[in-house]
């Protein structure tokens, strides 16, 4: 059985699905039951986890559009294992 990423909101036309660390986003439905019916409308890179959002065909244009201009609010959250110390430097 296909083991799905874990949801963290799931509507009508809107799937937010938590990415783990080298994980395609692209490939986080693959054999899902309703795999054809939604379109990831941004991305994350391979080595990075989370949120990432999917809509339904009929209305992910209008998602991405957002996600291009902007239009949707992003916040960042960043962890570490050691301390750090000195200069940091974010660059988004």
């Amino acid at each position: 059985m296909l083991q799905l990423p874990k949801t963290l909101l799931k509507k009508e036309h809107l799937w937010i699905l938590n990415k783990r660390p080298k994980q395609h986003f692209n490939q986080l439905l693959t054999g899902h039951s309703e795999e054809n019916l939604w379109k990831p409308v941004h991305r994350l890179d391979y080595e990075t986890s989370g949120a990432i959002c999917y809509a339904r065909e009929d209305i992910a244009d209008l998602f991405i559009k957002l996600f291009r201009e902007r239009g949707v609010k992003k916040l960042y959250i960043a962890g570490a294992s050691k301390r750090i110390t000195g200069r940091l430097i974010f660059i988004c």
